[in-house]
């Protein structure tokens, strides 16, 4: 009887870890990084993996288009690319217009992971231009015209959105006490804060 108890109770939980392992290989958000970065040692700019990321973007989709980038960066608008957690390094939009859908490609350890999402209904969504100044250029402009970066976690973001300015494609450069910064990302002039 306790053998028969022992055995319903193996099936059990073997067909508990086998619906689990079904549904985690399913969603892509625990995907297991690829194989590590070539350059990757540490902290890094938002253009060391970019080649790469918009890469695995079109064997994603064909029509894939880089949307926006953005992390949490030292005080030289680098993010830890080999950090443990996802949010540790870079991470980058896309959107493909034909299947209305979104994916964000994480940088961390040293590898890449994958979130795809439906688009949100009536997004605008803009593709960013394939030449920009690199995330430490325009925290280093920032930093001439008032930028104290006391901190490391600054938050940073590359997209091209309206923000009231001459132009909207541009760096976001968050500093301490909550002022925005906003970049140029064509000229790598400040274009104004607020």
């Amino acid at each position: 009887m306790a053998n028969n108890s022992r055995d319903k109770w193996a099936v059990f939980v073997v067909g508990v870890l086998l619906v689990l392992g079904i549904a985690r290989a399913s969603d892509t958000r625990y995907a297991e990084p690829e194989a590590r970065l070539a350059a990757a040692g540490g902290h890094q700019t938002a253009r060391a993996a970019l080649d790469r990321v918009i890469a695995k973007a079109k064997v994603w989709k064909a029509d894939a288009e880089l949307t926006q980038i953005n992390a949490k960066v030292d005080r030289t608008g680098q993010a830890d690319n080999n950090g443990a957690a996802p949010g540790d390094g870079w991470t980058y939009f896309f959107a493909s217009a034909a299947s209305k859908k979104a994916l964000s490609i994480q940088v961390y350890s040293g590898g890449l992971t994958t979130l795809e999402s439906d688009l949100v209904a009536g997004a605008t969504l803009k593709s960013l231009p394939q030449t920009f100044i690199d995330s430490d250029q325009a925290i280093a402009e920032a930093a001439k015209n008032g930028f104290s970066g006391k901190r490391d976690g600054t938050n940073m973001g590359l997209d091209d959105q309206p923000h009231g300015l001459p132009e909207s494609f541009c760096w976001e450069v968050e500093d301490d006490d909550g002022t925005l910064y906003f970049v140029s990302a064509k000229s790598g002039k400040l274009l104004g804060k607020m």
